[in-house]
């Protein structure tokens, strides 16, 4: 509770508190999603060496299977190439980072300054 003025000091009441806040401002942790960028690009297999004889084609992506079944099975490959690659840019949802806490007036470190009118008059 806040002691009253002086009677002759009774104008106006201010209570100052310069020092010693009472703080606990933050914000949340910041984070970020998963990324979900990919290489892809095609698979070309060859019967000769010098890839002119192309037997196979297959899709190659970071995101799924790394094996590509070779038909008929034990078949020969006289080379390989791998094109058309690209890479394909992620997204990071972010989250957090949302400010928390307040700050208030220190009630034990106050000053009180009690005003009186003043008795000279402007016009």
């Amino acid at each position: 509770m806040m002691e009253p003025c002086p009677d002759n000091y009774n104008h106006e009441r201010h209570e100052m508190s310069p020092h010693e806040p009472i703080d606990d401002l933050g914000c949340e942790a910041c984070e970020c999603g998963a990324v979900g960028s990919a290489c892809m690009g095609s698979l070309r297999l060859y019967d000769d060496a010098v890839c002119s004889s192309q037997f196979a084609q297959a899709s190659l992506a970071s995101t799924k299977e790394k094996c590509v079944d070779v038909l008929p099975p034990g078949r020969a490959i006289g080379a390989k190439a791998v094109t058309g690659v690209t890479y394909v840019h992620g997204t990071c949802s972010r989250s957090g980072g949302t400010p928390k806490g307040s700050a208030s007036p220190n009630k034990n470190s106050a000053s009180t300054f009690s005003c009186r009118r003043s008795h000279w008059t402007v016009e």
